[in-house]
């Protein structure tokens, strides 16, 4: 499930329904709540992934020596709250700062990605080298609606990359302090550019504990592998990161929080039945 919604609707449910195991890539809330689903509703030895960084390979996203040729530069799709730092950047950052837009599929001011237009895909080589070649790497939700965990914020720790990311409850229960700087509007975003591309040393401390960070929490190897070893019915458990365990164990799996989610699905599956 990508792209996932605040709360819990028909068409997500409906793939839940119907897979052996489901697969949450953007959200720590939303792995948790499919895990207590599948608990609830589900046949042993189906269940719930959180991902995240497990899709990020280090061998593919790899820290390469090269010159930083971008201050500052948003990879990734100009498309709602995004496009509209894109466009206060390029209007109020000081003329000694290299900002740049690279890559994505999706332009707002040229139109509906449902129509076809793009926005300068770039293959994965060079989107690992403009990741290497900037010195502040910079990420932000697309929908405000919708709460996210973005996929290349893992994949800028990967390559030892400074991440500037939106402050919001999905990053900060899963990322550590100091691993990451937040920004929380779109002047603090500038102010914290400028900061950023002039303090080096502070830039790479936090770049280099966010790496050491992904490396020690996201090693895909093991991961996938019990993943596979359960499928094959030879592990024990599904593989989970600590910290999403002993949340899911003290606070989700409570009887209340049960009978609110058996009463929120319930709903929506009767909704399903009228429509």
């Amino acid at each position: 499930l990508w792209d996932t919604w605040v709360d819990t609707n028909a068409n997500e449910l409906n793939l839940a329904q119907h897979s052996d195991y489901v697969a949450v890539c953007d959200s720590v809330s939303n792995y948790l709540r499919y895990r207590l689903l599948f608990d609830l509703f589900r046949a042993p030895r189906s269940g719930v992934l959180f991902i995240g960084g497990f899709m990020v390979t280090s061998d593919m996203f790899e820290e390469r020596p090269q010159p930083k040729i971008y201050d500052a530069a948003v990879l990734g799709s100009a498309e709602g709250v995004r496009a509209s730092l894109i466009e206060y950047l390029q209007a109020n950052l000081p003329g000694h700062i290299r900002f740049s837009k690279l890559g994505g599929l999706v332009n707002s001011s040229v139109g509906s990605h449902e129509l076809g237009l793009t926005d300068g895909w770039i293959p994965q080589d060079k989107y690992v080298d403009a990741i290497n070649q900037t010195k502040v790497l910079i990420s932000s939700q697309t929908r405000p609606e919708r709460v996210q965990i973005k996929s290349k914020v893992f994949e800028f720790m990967s390559c030892g990359g400074f991440c500037l990311i939106d402050r919001n409850s999905e990053h900060e229960r899963l990322v550590p302090e100091g691993c990451v700087a937040y920004f929380d509007s779109p002047e603090d975003l500038a102010r914290k550019v400028v900061y950023y591309v002039e303090n080096d040393s502070e830039r790479e401390a936090i770049a280099k504990r966010g790496q050491m960070w992904f490396r020690m929490t996201f090693d895909h190897r093991p991961f996938w592998q019990t993943f596979f070893d359960y499928v094959a019915a030879n592990a024990q458990r599904l593989p989970c990161l600590s910290a999403l365990e002993v949340e899911y164990n003290t606070r989700i799996a409570s009887q209340a929080i049960k009978s609110q989610i058996r009463t929120s699905v319930m709903q929506v599956l009767l909704n399903i039945v009228r429509e």
